[in-house]
């Protein structure tokens, strides 16, 4: 079957034809034009028949895009569910305890050693300072291949162990200058990863974590930054 723009073409040649020959077969050529005319409606069904389909297999595959994206989203719903309010609740309390502890030592182990009977100058007390931070970033730094190969309970054990030998060898001499480097250097390490593993438990056991629960964990550390740090230099104060 012919294209439309064909069965155009073929009726133009044979007018041309029937002008040039002075007349011609005028039956011929209205028999010609009928079959042309029959041959271009049969051609013209056909293209609006081939645009319907094409237009209901758009209209398909559509309504199929659109079956697989609400299923898709069902899945997603399914597969998350929100983490308990207690889990979350505890996730917040550690980082408040965290962050306040990350950041008061940092800010108040310059004036420490520089009091009696430690007495270090203000160049070493900044020095013992910004090896805190520093080893705080390296190991901040190590955490990230850390994650791969431990689950985020694990580093959180680790970590925790690592400050509190800390603490205890700080709380066994704390007029030694070993031990205020020492102490310095395992803080800054147990420190750096508990923060980012804390807020990856619940995803790490198949919980969701919404919104609320991120503002309650935001909320934890933001005390705990603006708690501790006051608490410890009150103490420090009053008790020199």
């Amino acid at each position: 079957k012919a294209h439309p723009w064909k069965v155009s073409e073929r009726a133009t040649e044979l007018q041309d034809v029937h002008r040039k020959g002075g007349g011609g077969d005028a039956r011929l050529f209205a028999v010609e034009g009928e079959a042309l005319d029959e041959l271009g409606d049969e051609a013209l069904d056909e293209e609006v028949g081939m645009d319907q389909k094409n237009r209901e297999g758009r209209d398909t595959e559509e309504h199929g895009v659109e079956h697989v994206v609400e299923d898709g989203e069902g899945e997603e719903e399914e597969e998350g569910e929100e983490a308990p309010w207690a889990v979350t609740l505890l996730l917040s309390l550690l980082l408040l305890v965290y962050v306040g502890a990350e950041v008061g030592w940092g800010a108040i182990v310059s004036d420490y050693v520089q009091k009696a009977p430690l007495s270090w100058s203000r160049e070493a007390a900044s020095l013992v300072q910004a090896c805190y931070w520093f080893t705080f970033t390296v190991g901040r730094g190590v955490g990230i291949p850390l994650s791969a190969a431990l689950s985020p309970v694990a580093i959180i054990t680790l970590d925790i162990a690592l400050c509190f030998a800390a603490l205890l060898l700080f709380m066994a001499w704390p007029t030694s200058t070993w031990a205020v480097w020492t102490c310095t250097v395992l803080l800054g390490f147990g420190m750096a990863s508990i923060y980012p593993s804390a807020v990856t438990v619940p995803s790490h056991h198949g919980f969701r974590i919404s919104s609320s629960a991120t503002r309650l964990l935001v909320f934890g550390a933001s005390a705990g930054e603006l708690v501790v740090p006051t608490a410890i230099a009150f103490f420090v104060d009053t008790y020199p």
